[in-house]
């Protein structure tokens, strides 16, 4: 099983070429156009015509002068309309604050009852450049799914030195296949080294014996966000759901740290009330609203407070709420105290409910230990209204 398994890895590896190609936060600018068929668009990414630079340059849809990847090419051949980076082909399908999720390529070898190859798409290949954006090394494994299959990654970094990754699944019949796991048997898994942003996708297999294609009629290959994949041998058919499962792509803005980007303000991204983080996956910063902020923190003026205490019958308060700057406080009414929070002490009232007498503030080592308790007893009688005891 060992020398297979090599086998198969050693003639990937040596056959499959690399190629190198050129190719919520949710606020879009006002004026541009927020969505391109289902997908919302936010700034500061931005739908350009053709997915090409904006001729407005700063006063376009999208960010200007950090650098490619932030055009979005709104296709309406489509329908629904398709969204595209760039002039690319690398088909969006959602966008976050961190992430983009794009439709994955996919390595396919399939065969008829007859053993007769008729689906052929041995090698893919994907590139971001000239993005500075990567395949994200935290959320995407590379899989392959069929028996006696082996898959291989190979990849470059944007100084073009080369990584690799490979799997091989093994399994003799229906029965040895597991489903909703990927340990081996039918679906194998493996990790990506960090900072690819180009990479080829290889498939081989060739089945044992016309009996597999009853059961397992094609196998894939693919790199694919590994909490949206669960194996089921269903896959293995020519309409498997593979071919619908994203990609991740960490992006940020440009290539600079936040502290050479913060040297230049003329294309420094960040706004008022925001702060800068540097990208842990890939090059570049990331712009965040401070605490008690909210908006997009890429467009102009910035971030606006959150108002904690807009609805009056629902805030963080249990007294009064007063909203400020990034935050809020909270006080008790004339005749109460305490924090006033909802999540602290509250407010209590400063009477004893029922008798409605005042709470006296009493500070006992102003008198000597032996008449303390005589003094409060005599205040006690004096607001009943008893006579005095002495």
């Amino acid at each position: 099983m060992f020398s297979q398994k090599f086998l198969l890895i050693q003639t990937i590896s040596c056959w499959l070429p690399v190629v190198s190609l050129v190719a919520a936060f949710g606020e879009t600018k006002p004026g541009c156009q927020a969505r391109c068929g289902n997908i919302s668009i936010p700034y500061p990414l931005g739908i350009t015509v053709g997915g090409d630079d904006d001729s407005r340059g700063a006063g376009g849809c999208s960010i200007h002068g950090v650098g490619s990847g932030y055009n979005v090419n709104c296709n309406s051949s489509y329908d629904p309309p398709k969204a595209f980076i760039g002039r690319g082909k690398l088909e969006i399908l959602s966008i976050s604050e961190t992430e983009i999720r794009q439709k994955s390529m996919v390595a396919t070898l399939g065969y008829n009852m007859s053993g007769d190859l008729v689906l052929d798409n041995q090698i893919v290949t994907s590139t971001l450049k000239p993005t500075p954006f990567t395949f994200s090394n935290t959320k995407n494994r590379l899989f392959t799914i069929g028996c006696n299959s082996g898959g291989a990654l190979l990849g470059l970094d944007e100084l073009g030195k080369n990584y690799s990754s490979q799997c091989v699944s093994v399994c003799n019949s229906r029965e040895d296949m597991r489903e909703g796991t990927c340990n081996g048997n039918g679906c194998c898994q493996n990790t990506i080294p960090k900072g690819i942003n180009t990479l080829s996708t290889g498939l081989i297999w060739i089945p044992n014996n016309i009996t597999f294609l009853a059961f397992n009629p094609c196998s894939y290959a693919f790199l694919a966000d590994r909490e949206q994949y669960t194996f089921s041998a269903s896959d293995l058919l020519p309409e498997s759901k593979v071919k619908d499962i994203p990609v991740v792509l960490d992006w940020a803005i440009g290539t600079k740290t936040c502290e050479e980007a913060k040297k230049d303000s003329a294309t420094y991204a960040c706004q008022e009330n925001t702060y800068c983080k540097n990208s842990d996956n890939n090059p570049g910063y990331r712009c965040t609203c401070l605490d008690g902020y909210t908006g997009n923190p890429y467009l102009s003026p910035g971030c606006k407070d959150v108002n904690e205490c807009e609805d009056q019958n629902d805030n963080p308060c249990d007294g009064i709420c007063i909203n400020t700057n990034g935050s809020y406080n909270c006080t008790c009414p004339t005749g109460s105290s305490g924090d006033g929070r909802k999540d602290g002490k509250g407010c209590t009232s400063n009477t004893i409910s029922g008798e409605q007498f005042p709470i006296l503030s009493v500070t006992l080592g102003n008198y000597p230990p032996d008449h303390s308790t005589f003094y409060l007893s005599q205040v006690f009688v004096r607001k009943r209204g008893f006579p005095s005891l002495g």
